[in-house]
């Protein structure tokens, strides 16, 4: 079965804005970062860019499967000198916040989950997708 960034990405925010609301704060992070995740990857993919790999960033044999705060760290050098630097640039400078989010956390007791940049993480996973929904309007999200 295919990934579809497209859709996981709406499912993910939607859950993620419910949990919010119900003061879930610890789960609602672990989804806005999925959100802004698949936003990413969708429009990446509809770009037709390949997620670069070494050994410092992301880990060969794994493009699509690492996770936000691996793909901030590489986001600004994949996306110079490409015609969707637009889109890319309505995620700063909050997308960045992603470098502190962690997949892991899922598996922790949520007081032991950093939450810092929880708000950060709202307002990233909001961006990214108003950069979805924009991409897609111009056929670029896959």
């Amino acid at each position: 079965m295919a990934n579809d960034f497209l859709f996981s990405s709406k499912r993910h925010l939607r859950c993620a804005e419910v949990l919010d609301k119900n003061t879930e704060h610890a789960d609602a992070a672990h989804l806005y970062g999925l959100a802004a995740e698949c936003a990413v990857k969708s429009v990446l993919l509809g770009a037709s860019i390949i997620l670069p790999t070494s050994d410092n960033d992301i880990p060969r044999g794994n493009r699509y499967r690492s996770h936000i705060n691996l793909i901030v760290r590489i986001l600004g050098s994949i996306q110079s000198g490409r015609t969707h630097q637009a889109l890319f640039a309505m995620l700063q400078p909050d997308i960045q916040s992603f470098s502190t989010w962690n997949v892991d956390d899922r598996y922790k007791n949520e007081t032991a989950i950093a939450m810092g940049d929880y708000a950060r993480w709202k307002q990233a996973a909001a961006k990214a997708n108003a950069m979805l929904i924009l991409a897609a309007s111009q056929g670029c999200a896959l």
